[in-house]
């Protein structure tokens, strides 16, 4: 009668012998690939066990999750001409209480990058369900021109113009084009996420996926934060403290509802607008860049081609009329055309230019004309990332119900930033 109970426990404790031996062996072999994996790279591999990773990486969200936190199998090595260090990572949350209790494991492989620039904080995920019931009361991640990548991927950061620095329509493409996990950057690294990885070659397509995200950082972007220049933040309007709710009326709760998505109307639609404001502030500091550079150009060109004087009376007219139109971003269309008119001389002057040789040879000409096109570069950049915030405005202002708080708040649609598709000069002479 007692050996019954005896033979089933034998067997359970013959089952948890063997699942421990079979995940020993696991383990084991899977340290020895990592280990092969390392040496036919020149990476350098450790087996050893890591705790507080969440001091080593402060700003990273995932080291500061659950507990029983530690990190292994670490790889180091380089990706692409960057610093790189790949691990396993896992950590535990527990549900429930009592005999209900479960503890769930979550195990990733974890790829850093460090490039030789300075990063941002930002974090790409999967775009969720909940992602969508959030942007109705005005929590919205930031959206992109392509709907395509604005649906399949969140984005957000608390610097909007470093997302529009990072995700260009080239990267954007980029990602698109694969499955990218979850990344997240820091002030130093660019950290890629994936679900625990079996064979270490499926680190390579993941690090080549971060590289490529890094390498399509446009070069203005690569700057200090510091030598940026700098606009103190419009801050939206904060909402009302809220007192406790103790009355469970329908009507009361209701009007309590309303009122909350009133004011996260309210403050998306504010929050939207200074976005607009200090995106154009942006705009206004490179184009005064470009008047104050232009007329050096030209004083050079005079040199060189001094019976093109009706031309150079012509840009100096255009200069002084765009200086002159309303800066303050309330008539963006009449700046445009004024931009406009004087991009089309700025180009007949490099146009000029290819007829000289020798002025095509000054190194103050190309010292000049490489400013110039820096500058260009960064006015399309502010543009872009201007009329993304007047896109969003737009829509929340042109839709149903948050246009009835927009009219209620005086807020209206903004103006799009619209400027020719011109090149300052010729792409055979925009690098020297």
């Amino acid at each position: 009668m007692f050996a019954v109970p005896f033979l089933f426990f034998g067997v359970f404790l013959a089952v948890i012998v063997v699942i421990a031996l079979v995940g020993h062996a696991q383990a084991g072999a899977r340290r020895e690939r990592f280990a092969a994996f390392a040496a036919e790279r020149g990476w350098h591999y450790s087996a050893a066990t890591e705790r507080g990773l969440e001091d080593r990486y402060p700003e990273l969200d995932l080291f500061r999750r659950g507990s029983n936190r530690y990190g292994r199998n670490f790889l180091t090595g380089s990706a692409a001409g960057h610093a790189l260090t790949a691990f396993d990572y896992h950590y535990q949350t527990s549900s429930g209480s009592g005999k209900n209790r479960s503890t769930q494991h979550h195990r990733f492989t974890l790829i850093m990058l460090q490039p030789d620039f300075p990063l941002k904080p930002l974090a790409i995920r999967s775009e969720h369900v909940f992602d969508r019931l959030t942007a109705a009361f005005g929590w919205d991640d930031i959206d992109f021109e392509s709907a395509e990548f604005s649906g399949k991927y969140h984005v957000s950061s608390p610097d909007r113009r470093w997302a529009f620095d990072v995700i260009t329509a080239r990267t954007m493409a980029f990602l698109l084009d694969r499955e990218a996990g979850s990344m997240q950057m820091d002030h130093v690294r660019l950290m890629l996420s994936l679900r625990q990885v079996s064979d270490p070659s499926e680190i390579l397509p993941a690090s080549d996926t971060a590289a490529g995200l890094l390498d399509g950082i446009p070069d203005y972007a690569r700057i200090t934060p510091a030598s940026r220049p700098h606009h103190a933040p419009l801050t939206a309007a904060t909402s009302p403290a809220l007192t406790s709710m103790e009355i469970l009326i329908l009507p009361a709760a209701l009007g309590l509802i309303v009122l909350l998505w009133f004011m996260g109307t309210y403050n998306g639609l504010i929050r939207l607008r200074n976005h607009c404001r200090e995106s154009w502030a942006d705009i206004d500091t490179e184009l005064k860049r470009r008047y104050d550079l232009i007329p050096n150009v030209v004083a050079v060109v005079k040199r060189y081609a001094a019976h093109e004087q009706h031309l150079f009376e012509e840009i100096a007219a255009a200069r002084a009329r765009a200086n002159t139109t309303d800066h303050t971003g309330t008539h963006v269309g009449e700046l445009c055309r004024a931009e406009n008119e004087l991009l089309r001389g700025v180009r007949r002057v490099f146009a000029v230019a290819e007829a000289y040789p020798a002025l095509k040879a000054d190194a103050q000409f190309l010292r000049l004309q490489q400013e110039l096109v820096n500058t260009e570069d960064r006015i399309q950049a502010s543009r872009r990332f201007f009329n993304a915030n007047v896109r969003d405005l737009n829509n929340r202002v042109e839709s149903v119900p948050s246009s009835l708080v927009a009219s209620m708040a005086g807020i209206g649609p903004a103006e799009f930033f619209e400027m020719d598709d011109l090149a300052i000069c010729a792409p055979a002479a925009v690098r020297f």
